[in-house]
């Protein structure tokens, strides 16, 4: 399980509809800009926390193919809003 310190605050994320999870940002740099999209092939994790040397910031949807990536980011996203509070190491247990 993942210290306090690294984890990440979902409690913003929008609601998800079928039709427009291209435009869902996912993951946001500290300043607030958008750093993953809902349709992007990585969700990147690396501006939006600190941690360890050897810590894995991304996941990566590559190695997918497309309808099968989509339903575990969508399944994953709606983990997120329900979770709220989650590191990345447990995202990537769930996927």
């Amino acid at each position: 399980m993942a210290s306090p310190a690294i984890r990440i605050d979902f409690s913003d994320l929008q609601p998800i509809s079928s039709d427009k999870t291209e435009e869902i940002v996912v993951t946001r740099n500290k300043d607030g800009s958008p750093r993953s999209l809902f349709s992007s092939s990585k969700w990147d994790f690396r501006g939006v926390i600190n941690s360890g040397l050897y810590t894995k910031y991304s996941i990566g949807w590559e190695h997918h193919e497309k309808p099968i990536a989509e339903s575990i980011k969508l399944a994953l996203y709606k983990i997120m809003q329900h979770k709220r509070y989650m590191g990345v190491s447990s995202i990537r247990a769930y996927k």
